[in-house]
């Protein structure tokens, strides 16, 4: 009985609310833009559930904006 865990003791993070609304919205297709070319197990785990949905980009005009902000975000913070 102590042992006992509740939903309220679990912390989730925006990955599992991420990976909870596309288990529900279930898309056809998953395109998932890289900025920094690094598929991490968030990546990876959507890829064992979507299978063949799923799309990584990492050199369209959106991937570059990304990656072109996130460089201006990390000079300024430096």
């Amino acid at each position: 009985m102590f042992d006992a865990k509740y939903l309220s003791d679990i912390s989730f993070s925006s990955n599992d609310y991420c990976l909870n609304t596309l288990l529900n919205l279930l898309p056809s297709k998953l395109h998932i833009h890289l900025v920094d070319n690094f598929e991490d197990e968030f990546i990876t785990t959507l890829k064992l559930i979507f299978e063949n949905r799923v799309y990584i980009c990492n050199d369209c005009d959106i991937c570059r904006v990304y990656r072109l902000t996130n460089n201006v975000i990390r000079n300024r913070n430096l």
